[in-house]
């Protein structure tokens, strides 16, 4: 008598059950002095945001299509990041759908943050070791340098701020150094480069 409700039930689990992580493993970022700041958590076919201390959700991601949605605690409405794989271009865009930022690889490997009227915001310029960020006046704003089994992440002194080993991305970690974005912004980058990653260049 109650067959068809409990099959469907099950189908439901099942479908959900078969959806792929969208990160298969936190990706955890720690201060100098070695506690958690903030990490990517898997949520099953989402991904949180959340600050080391407390773990406080700061935005929700998910994947839709060729595109990384970022929701806000208490929210709503979506921001998203929609890539551009073989052009390598990624463009985020507000819940009203307009764009606010583009990041955008260029022929020499450097990548380039636009801002909504198309003008240079900041520049990933990449190095042997990782990538040096720099402002649209082009001042140092820090470095993600590959180092053994970690990528450390660094202030314009030169003085680690940060630090990973649970991703060797060091282009997604430079997200996270990106001038004039929020931090929700930042990870929508980055979760972006990592699960919808750039074709090589040619």
């Amino acid at each position: 008598m109650h067959r068809a409700p409990f099959l469907l039930l099950l189908v439901f689990l099942l479908v959900g059950a078969n959806d792929p992580p969208l990160v298969p493993a936190k990706i955890e970022f720690d201060g100098k002095d070695g506690k958690e700041v903030f990490r990517i958590d898997p949520e099953g076919p989402e991904a949180e945001l959340q600050s080391g201390a407390g773990r406080k959700t700061l935005a929700t991601y998910a994947r839709a299509g060729d595109a990384i949605t970022i929701e806000l605690p208490r929210k709503d409405a979506l921001s998203r990041v929609t890539a551009d794989r073989k052009g390598a271009k990624y463009l985020l865009s507000g819940p009203d759908g307009k764009t606010r930022w583009r990041l955008e690889r260029e022929p020499d490997g450097d990548w380039e943050l636009l801002d909504a009227a198309g003008k240079e915001h900041a520049k990933l310029k990449l190095r042997d070791d990782g990538f040096k960020v720099v402002d649209a006046e082009d001042t140092e704003r820090g470095r993600v340098k590959k180092k053994e089994d970690k990528l450390s992440l660094r202030n314009a002194a030169g003085e680690e701020i940060l630090r990973t080993r649970d991703t060797r991305d060091e282009l997604a970690a430079a997200c996270f150094l990106l001038p004039g974005l929020t931090f929700p912004e930042k990870g929508g980058f980055a979760l972006a480069l990592i699960v919808l990653p750039p074709a090589p260049r040619e």
